[in-house]
Parts: structure tokens; C-alpha cells; sequence
């Protein structure tokens, strides 16, 4: 039996590639709708704009944007470590962790109020908690085992 990406299929009978797309649109979704209860809760949401002086609201769009994009980058490493590391699931697990650390330099350094800080924050840690484990679930432990499948519910 084949151990490609393409061939496994997970206890679901659904292949890897969509929980992983379940698992990108649902990190950004989950960004998004932070982002649209900070607005409504009152946050400004407002950070140095790029070009010129002033200050510009964070687009919901841009969030949605930003959110997935990360998550692609994320995903091509997934496929990269599947098929070139001995070990898939450890490599991505190390990759993600210090892809997300390194997503808090931004959010440190960036002139904005601390209540736009936490909710991009917040939104980091949203897109991580749902993306990074679903990821690591359909990478194989090592290079010539199929990934675990998710466990249905009882």
C-alpha cells in the first residue's frame, strides 16, 4: 500500500488534504470573527499605516487574508516535510512552534494600544490552536507510516 499524501486516506475515509483545508479556513474564520467582536466590543484595531504618517484600521479582509495565507505557507512546509524529512510530524511541530513565536514580533513591536496588541494576539493563538494540531495529525510519525487518523467520536 502506498504511503503518498494523495493515497492515505484517515479513519473518515476523507483524505488529508481536507482536514487541512477544513483547518485553514477554519483558523481564518476564527481570526476574522476575533477580530469583528474586538470591533464591536470597541477596540480600534488601529496600527501605523504603511504609507506616510497617520494610522489605518486593520481590514476584517485583510485578517481573513493574512490568517489563510499563513496557514498555505504552513501547509507547503507540511508537504515539504512529508516528503523530504524522516520524520514529517516532528519537523512541522518544530516549525510551527517557532513560526508562531516569531509571529509575536510583530505584535510586540508595532506602535498600536494594548487592547489591539492583545486581539492580534489573540488572533495568532486562535489560527495556531485549530491549524497546528489538525496539521500534525495527517503527517506521518515517520516517513514511511501513514499519518494517525483523527479519532471519531464515540
Amino acid at each position: 500500500m502506498s504511503t503518498a499524501p494523495e493515497a492515505r486516506l484517515t479513519a473518515l475515509g476523507t483524505p488529508p488534504t481536507r482536514f487541512r483545508l477544513l483547518a485553514a479556513v477554519s483558523g481564518a474564520l476564527a481570526a476574522a470573527a476575533a477580530h469583528l467582536i474586538a470591533l464591536a466590543a470597541g477596540a480600534e484595531m488601529l496600527v501605523p499605516a504603511f504609507e506616510g504618517e497617520g494610522t489605518q484600521q486593520i481590514a476584517t479582509v485583510g485578517v481573513l487574508a493574512s490568517a489563510f495565507g499563513a496557514t498555505l505557507i504552513g501547509w507547503a512546509v507540511a508537504r515539504g516535510a512529508e516528503r523530504f524529512t524522516p520524520r514529517p510530524r516532528a519537523a512541522w511541530l518544530a516549525f510551527a512552534a517557532v513560526g508562531l513565536l516569531l509571529s509575536f514580533v510583530p505584535v510586540i513591536a508595532i506602535d498600536a494600544t494594548g487592547l489591539t496588541r492583545a486581539v492580534l494576539a489573540l488572533q495568532h493563538l486562535l489560527v495556531a490552536v485549530i491549524v497546528i494540531p489538525v496539521f500534525a495529525r495527517t503527517l506521518p510519525r515517520d516517513a514511511g507510516s501513514p499519518a494517525a487518523a483523527p479519532t471519531p467520536p464515540t
